[in-house]
């Protein structure tokens, strides 16, 4: 759960890095209860315990009580948050992306470009867009999710 913990306050993307700051890192190595000698875990077999502890009433237990800890020491705010979104490849057929009728004057893009995202919509998915991570790369249909 320690380990868990410092993946969550430190914002570790995958176990992988995880365990190389674990290797690594002297206060990671403190905080878990790791002597400089003592071996890091194997990433497979972290990933497996992991899966299984957090299937369990222990995690959540944990969890809840960090949460109410945090609250009565007051590290909680309302005013700020943070939200980790993802693109979800629509199934919208491309052909079903039409300009709008009334697309505005400025886009929101660099210089006031019109983008393509602000340009057209879908017929069929009102909340699909189409995406261009690069100039180079091909126009995809997303959608924004979390």
């Amino acid at each position: 759960m320690r380990v868990l913990s410092l993946q969550a306050l430190y914002s570790v993307r995958s176990e992988r890095p995880l365990m190389q700051e674990l290797d690594c890192n002297l206060l990671f190595r403190w905080f878990v209860g790791l002597s400089m000698e003592d071996a890091v875990c194997d990433v497979t077999l972290f990933a497996k315990n992991c899966g299984r502890l957090l299937e369990g009433k222990t995690a959540a237990e944990f969890l809840v009580a960090e949460l109410r800890q945090a609250k009565e020491h007051g590290f909680l705010s309302d005013e700020n948050f943070t939200v980790d979104g993802k693109l979800i490849e629509a199934w919208a057929n491309r052909r079903s992306f039409q300009e709008k009728k009334g697309p505005p004057a400025r886009g929101s893009g660099r210089r006031g470009k019109k983008l393509l995202r602000v340009a057209h919509q879908s017929r069929t998915h009102r909340e699909s867009r189409l995406y261009r991570k690069s100039t180079a790369g091909e126009a995809r249909q997303v959608i924004w999710g979390m």
